[in-house]
């Protein structure tokens, strides 16, 4: 049981990298709503999820809750990295 699921647990590790490390940095250049949003709402899914997913798809669905809730979290951490690698273009360097 484990072999089969582990890989599915685990694997949104790295997907929580992205999203933890560009909520680390929005809250270093002080926009707190956006570092809230990518670590609170991927709590604010799973909840729900971890309800949700065993009764649709049985103990399996316990594992899929990780990847259900970190996918659209590291999917606007990346538009949001993107958005900021923009605007850091367009500061002019300091001489």
């Amino acid at each position: 049981m484990v072999r089969r699921g582990l890989p599915w647990f685990v694997g949104p590790i790295t997907l929580f990298g992205l999203t933890g490390t560009m909520a680390h940095y929005f809250l270093s250049v002080h926009e707190p709503r956006k570092a809230a949003l990518l670590l609170l709402g991927r709590q604010l899914v799973a909840m729900p999820l971890f309800v949700l997913l065993p009764r649709w798809l049985g103990f399996y669905g316990i594992y899929l809750v990780g990847p259900c809730a970190d996918l659209p979290f590291a999917v606007v951490a990346g538009a949001f990295m993107v958005q900021e690698l923009a605007k850091l273009r367009r500061i002019p360097a300091a001489t």
